[in-house]
Parts: structure tokens; sequence; C-alpha cells
């Protein structure tokens, strides 16, 4: 009977210190299969770690006020993720510096560009494309303004994202408008009746001018896209200027000089160093953008003013000039991902572009932000927005700044100077510019 009984106390206590093996973890534990993990395992609550920090480096050429706009799109950047810190160093003479740190592969990760230029430095492989990049990570190309993007565009290659896009356009007094009874010109005639009533003259001395047109030579380019015509061929290879809508457009400057007499040459210059001749009052119209808005608001009541669109040609063709700068990623970069994150997060993002658009008093190069009530609420973003929809880029190809500068710009100078006529200007400068193109087509 106690045998029986000890051979039964040791099968308990056997029993007994098996379950407790199994509840301390001794003995094997077996290996959980599918959705077996319990719920509050470390296994399930585990998180990755995190990105290690990484610096990247940008260039620009915005210092001041434009400095510190960027410095706050920087620290936001910052505050909404902690991987990639991005330094912005404000960078003189920036062209000459990245062709030589592209030569030594010192470049930086980032750099905020004048995209005018791209087709230039694309062609000297300066850049690296990210159509791959936008294709990856699904970037909707269609929020952005279209010219901009074939502004960054280079020989079937993307090679950034706009930050801000902008033009010139025509300031009017609106105070000299209404003592007038006129109202903004919204086609050629109509701009020169206002220039026509706007002008004052006593004697053979000019008070005030109807419209300056100092700037003329150089916005060649949207005023014959008005006319229905174009700076370039298609193919970008020949000159197109030496038209009939060229000629429409000299013929109809000629006749606001020297016909209608609503400016005179040098007539600012006359006026003192430091007179700016709009604000006083002695130029009714003249040209601008974005840029020049702020300071003629610190004038407060004393400067009522406009931006209207390019007026549009005899024939209802609109047109106009788009330029501005946007985030490109140099071929040397070692950190293009960071780059791209950044410059993503910046131009791509709606909630971002219009935060930015109310830090710079911009419009962004992310057109889906411009039907926003600070753009539709404000008469000179409503107008430059209406502008940046008809406005053409400069054509992308290498050879025309020099051909703006070298070519159009001088040659029309003398015209409007009275020094040469309209064929044989326009037929000059075909000659002068066909051969800059094939010179450059050649190197």
């Amino acid at each position: 009977m106690h045998r029986s009984m000890s051979v039964s106390i040791l099968l308990v206590l056997l029993a007994f210190s098996m379950i407790l093996a199994s509840c301390t973890g001794g003995g094997t534990t077996p290996v959980p299969t599918g959705d077996a993990t319990p719920t509050g395992s470390p296994e399930a609550t585990a998180t990755p770690s995190p990105e290690p920090l990484q610096e990247i480096t940008m260039w620009g050429e915005w210092s001041g006020d434009a400095e510190k706009q960027v410095l706050s799109m920087v620290d936001r950047f910052h505050a909404a993720q902690p991987s990639v810190k991005v330094s912005y160093i404000v960078t003189g003479d920036m062209v000459t510096k990245l062709l030589t740190a592209t030569a030594t592969g010192q470049t930086p990760d980032l750099i905020l560009w004048d995209r005018w230029q791209t087709a230039m430095y694309a062609s000297k492989n300066v850049f690296a494309p990210i159509d791959d990049l936008v294709t990856r990570d699904a970037v909707d190309m269609d929020q952005f303004f279209p010219e901009a993007i074939r502004e960054l565009t280079a020989d079937g290659k993307l090679y950034g994202l706009p930050l801000t896009v902008d033009g010139w356009n025509i300031f009017i007094n609106r105070k000299l408008f209404r003592e007038k009874g006129l109202e903004a010109p919204r086609t050629w005639d109509e701009l020169e009746q206002c220039a026509v009533a706007l002008t004052v003259w006593e004697g053979d001395k000019l008070v005030c001018a109807g419209i300056t047109m100092a700037w003329f030579p150089w916005l060649f380019n949207q005023w014959i896209q008005t006319a229905g015509g174009s700076i370039l061929t298609e193919d970008g290879t020949k000159t197109a200027y030496n038209s009939a809508a060229g000629k429409m457009v000299l013929e109809y400057w000629d006749r606001l000089l020297n016909v209608d007499k609503v400016y005179k040459i040098g007539f600012e210059s006359g006026l003192g160093q430091g007179v700016d001749a709009f604000v006083t009052g002695k130029v009714a119209m003249t040209w601008g953008g974005l840029w020049s808005v702020e300071g003629y608001k610190t004038y407060g009541e004393d400067l009522e003013f406009e931006l209207i669109p390019m007026p549009a040609g005899p024939n209802g063709d609109r047109g106009g000039f788009i330029g501005g700068f946007g985030l490109v990623i140099p071929a040397a970069s070692k950190y293009k991902e960071q780059a791209f994150r950044f410059m993503k997060w910046w131009t791509a993002d709606k909630e971002t572009s219009l935060e930015w658009a109310k830090v710079s008093k911009s419009v962004p190069g992310n057109k889906s932000v411009t039907d926003d009530p600070f753009f539709t609420d404000d008469i000179n973003f409503r107008n430059l927005v209406e502008a940046m929809q008809h406005a053409k880029i400069r054509p992308p190809y290498p050879g025309y700044s020099s051909l703006e500068s070298q070519v159009i710009g001088a040659n029309l100078q003398a015209f409007m100077e009275g020094k040469i006529g309209v064929d044989e200007v326009l037929a000059k400068m075909q000659t002068q510019g066909d051969k800059l193109l094939a010179d450059y087509k050649q190197d």
C-alpha cells in the first residue's frame, strides 16, 4: 500500500514538473507559423531601424530676403522628416563654379537653377536626368505648368522640376487710367489707344510717356508670338523672325515711337539717376513681373498699380514670356536619391507648394494650387496666372541665349534708335542668327 501511494505521488510530481517546465520556457520551444505570433510579442511591435541622417548641399544665387525664404522651406522639410539635412549655400557666379566643380567631381547635390539655361548645360553633361525617379515615384507631371517642364527638358530628357514661374508683363498706373476714363488694354489696338491718351508733351518736351519702350528689343520673342509668329523654326536650326509676323511687330513699334510719339528713346535716363519713372508718374505703363510687386506696394496709396497680361495681337493671337527657377541635380552628385526627395517635397506636394507661394509671394511651378484664394483674390496674382496660360519659354536650344543678346537685342536697339529700317534689320538678324545657330550646332 505504501509502495502504491509512493508511486502515485511520484507520478503526480513528475506531471507537475513537466507543466512547470513548459510555463517557464524549459524544454523545446515550438516555432510559430503563419499568424501564430501573439499580438503583443516583440516580433509584432518591432519597427525598422531609423534611416541614418544624410546631409546634402544645395547651391543657389538667392540671397537676402530670398535666402530667408529658402531657409524657411528647408526648416519645414527638416521638421517633416529626420533623415535628410539640407544645407543651402549662396553661390555667386554659380555657373562658372559649377563647371569647375563638375570637372573635379566636387559638385553640390542640388541646385536652385534659372531654367532657361538648361538646354545649354544639359548638353555639357552637367546635370543628371530624373526621368527614372519621376516614373518610379509616380510623380504627377500634369500638375506643373507645361512650359516650365519643357524648359527643364533637353533632348527628350527631364533634368528637374519647376519651383517658380514668372514673366514680363505690363504694369499700368491705375490712377492715370482712371483720370482718362480708360480700361486695361487687352489688344494691340487698345494698348496703342491707351498709350496715346496717356502721353503728355509740353512743346518738344515729353512729360509723361504713355508706355516705356526701353525694354522692347529684349521682348521681341513675346511680341512676335502675339503676331502669330515665332523666333525659330520648329527644329530650332534656323531663325523664323524675318517674316510677315516679324515685320508686323516692328511696324507697330515704329508707329508707337515715331507717329504716335508715346515714348522717346532715353527718356528715363534723362530723369536723373535713381528716379523710377513709373513710380513718379512719368511713365503710365511699364514692364516687369512679380519681382516688382512688393517694391511697388511700399508706396501705398501714392501708387495704384495693376499687372496685366500681354495684349493679344491683331488676329487674336496670345503669347508672352514664361521663365523662372527650378531644382536640378548635378550629374556628379553623390546623393541623388536624397536630393530628389527634397526636390519632390518642395515642388510636387500641393500643400508645400502653396506654403512656398505664401512665403515667397510667387507663383509656384505647381499650377494645381493656383485656384486657391491666395491667388484668385489678388488681382496681380490672378492676372499673372492668366498670362502664364498663354506664355512660352525661350526656345530651348543651345545658342539661343547668345542669339537673343548678340543678334536680336543689339540689332533691334539700333532699329529703335532709327539707325536701320524694318526690312534691313530683319534680313541682317536672319543672316547673323542663322550663322550663330549653325556654329553652335557644329560645336
